[in-house]
């Protein structure tokens, strides 16, 4: 009974994983992160030529 159990447990565990990788998966839309990472060095830049302006 206990190995039974045991392999119920280990099944739903396999499981949830599963659908909680598939999840992480769909949540990763790489045009959304390509526009991020343009995003951010857009913004770095600016803040970047502001220091170089106040610098000269």
């Amino acid at each position: 009974m206990k190995l039974i159990m045991a392999n119920i447990f280990t099944r739903i565990n396999d499981i949830i994983n599963v659908n909680v990788n598939d999840l992480i998966d769909r949540l990763e839309d790489p045009e959304r992160m390509i526009k991020q990472v343009d995003n951010d060095v857009e913004m770095e830049l600016a803040a970047l030529k502001v220091k170089v302006q106040k610098s000269g």
